[in-house]
């Protein structure tokens, strides 16, 4: 049996899917955010909200770099009216 030491990652940093990417750590949160490339949120013990890091599973970057990008245009368009959706959720769960 392998030597934990010399398995692969399950799952990488920002900072680690950044360099991998050859990307900044910024473009790696937006891609995270917008859901471009999927991620797990750890929490840290200090509670909810603030603090914590994210990782990307090795399964997620994988599939993300054999999967074809989708045409600029339709994805953009996707993107936005998905980043209204939320806004409008939003807005309407605070009254």
């Amino acid at each position: 049996m392998a030597d934990i030491k010399e398995a692969a990652p399950l799952a990488f940093s920002i900072k680690e899917t950044a360099r991998l990417l050859n990307l900044s750590e910024r473009t790696v949160y937006d891609m995270v955010y917008t859901g471009q490339l999927p991620a797990k949120r750890i929490v840290t013990s200090r509670g909810q909200g603030k603090g914590g890091k994210y990782i990307i599973p090795k399964w997620a970057l994988d599939e993300w770099l054999a999967t074809p990008d989708e045409p600029r245009m339709e994805r953009n368009l996707r993107l936005l009216w998905e980043r209204e959706a939320k806004r409008k959720k939003r807005a309407t769960g605070r009254r």
